[in-house]
């Protein structure tokens, strides 16, 4: 059973924090790790080697997983903003071309042929 559910005492064994800065502790990381998922996704597509050639449908299936985790996020961090007056933009651009070239101590190039294409169409929307 989680600790959340029998008030941490399994932690506070260990951990002489309060229980309530412990569930906080929990709760931040496990939502950072949650928020996470769209970026683990995108990286295990590029860390895998074929970029997709080996198995193009399961590569398919996990990159919309990560547009659609990115896209949940995105959502509920335009919610919380909104909550706190923060007058958000339909449109966010984040200019990455500027960062993107002259990168490293190589000085290398962005390449567009090696990025990622949302098959869907959904990112351009965004």
């Amino acid at each position: 059973m989680s600790p959340l559910k029998n008030d941490l005492k399994p932690c506070m064994r260990c951990h002489p924090e309060s229980a309530e800065w412990l569930r906080d502790q929990v709760i931040a990381i496990q939502d950072i790790t949650i928020y996470n998922k769209d970026f683990y996704r995108s990286v295990f597509v590029g860390a895998e080697n074929s970029v997709g050639f080996h198995n193009p449908t399961e590569t398919m299936r996990i990159l919309g997983d990560a547009t659609a985790f990115a896209t949940k996020a995105e959502g509920l961090l335009r919610q919380a903003l909104a909550k706190a007056g923060v007058d958000v933009p339909v449109k966010v651009d984040l200019e990455l071309y500027k960062y993107l070239d002259s990168r490293c101590e190589k000085k290398l190039k962005g390449n567009p042929n090696f990025e990622f294409k949302d098959p869907t169409g959904v990112h351009y929307k965004l």
